[in-house]
């Protein structure tokens, strides 16, 4: 699993950047901002996640777990 640039998930961004602002969420397993409308929303212990992918959604499960 390697990462991407903006540029290459979003090409072309630049020239829809006029339409509506894409509100942006932070996956807290890694750090990277992601659209909310791609991110995978996830709910632990009663709060709202938002995650890049699955499996980073996994991870950061598993990191609250761990003592």
């Amino acid at each position: 699993v390697g990462s991407c640039s903006a540029d290459e998930l979003f090409p072309g961004k630049s020239s829809s950047a006029e339409q509506e602002p894409t509100e942006m969420v932070m996956d807290p397993n890694n750090g990277v901002y992601i659209p909310k409308s791609e991110a995978i929303k996830k709910t632990i212990d009663g709060k709202e996640y938002y995650f890049s992918s699955e499996q980073s959604a996994e991870e950061f499960i598993n990191k609250q777990k761990s003592p």
